[in-house]
């Protein structure tokens, strides 16, 4: 099982490198997709979570709270034509 820093790449192209614990993400680390989106952030349990960036490879982002793979809380987002949202 994968403990502690690593780097994981699937045949897809999809990368994750940072902290594993029990062969999962878990703390601080960085997934870049195969569209080359990327979230920047807090893992556990493999699932995005606690503080993170998600940022989408046009040009929009979501930086604020994770639960789950999910935003939540508060927050902000900023799309590509310049309109924001914090709250």
């Amino acid at each position: 099982k994968r403990e502690g820093m690593g780097v994981q790449i699937w045949p897809d192209g999809s990368l994750y490198e940072g902290c594993w614990k029990a062969d999962q993400p878990y703390g601080m680390g960085r997934f870049i997709y195969k569209n080359q989106d990327y979230f920047l952030g807090n893992w556990q349990e493999g699932k995005q979570h606690g503080k993170g960036i998600y940022n989408h490879a046009e040009g929009s982002f979501y930086e604020g709270a994770f639960v789950n793979n999910l935003s939540h809380g508060q927050g902000r987002e900023q799309l590509i034509d310049g309109s924001k949202y914090e709250g």
